[in-house]
């Protein structure tokens, strides 16, 4: 009898112990912390932005931009880099934070393109709304200024 009464306090004391350290909960689509005012040359990341949602489906792009490879130093890297971006309620990219990137000069670079996106505003309950959506960037195939070479009849690149 005293071991079972002794292992309920142990239990209570442990119970009330994890209640009193464990962190408040949070309200759906905020962070605890307000968020803070975002720098001129700094991109505000959307997690800091509090009232965005994901977006289901996701708002359609109406104007694209490619990434300027002008403000990226050669050699030009290769692959993707995906970005997070907060789309305001009138469809316009308010920030854009690099998730995965390839190096620093092309991650910029990817991140002033998508700045300039423009989207069709999500509706919810006939209300337009912002969200934060995920977007790939990609480089191009052949950089700017490199011409297509021509294969010609010898392979050699040259017309014989």
């Amino acid at each position: 009898m005293i071991l079972a009464s002794m292992f309920d306090v142990r239990v209570a004391l442990a119970i009330a112990l994890l209640l009193v350290h464990a962190p408040a909960p949070l309200q759906r689509g905020r962070r605890d912390e307000p968020p803070r005012p975002c720098a001129a040359a700094e991109i505000c990341c959307p997690y800091r932005l509090a009232g965005f949602s994901r977006a289901e489906p996701a708002p359609t792009a109406i104007r694209r931009v490619a990434v300027n490879l002008n403000q990226v130093r050669r050699p030009y890297p290769s692959g993707i880099a995906i970005l997070e971006i907060g789309i305001n309620e009138k469809g316009r990219v308010v920030s854009a934070c690099v998730l995965r990137g390839l190096r620093s000069d092309f991650d910029r670079a990817a991140q002033a393109a998508a700045m300039r996106w423009l989207f069709t505003p999500k509706v919810l309950h006939g209300q337009p709304v912002g969200v934060a959506m995920t977007i790939t960037l990609g480089t191009p195939d052949r950089p700017p200024g490199m011409a297509r070479r021509s294969r010609g009849p010898h392979g050699l690149g040259r017309l014989p």
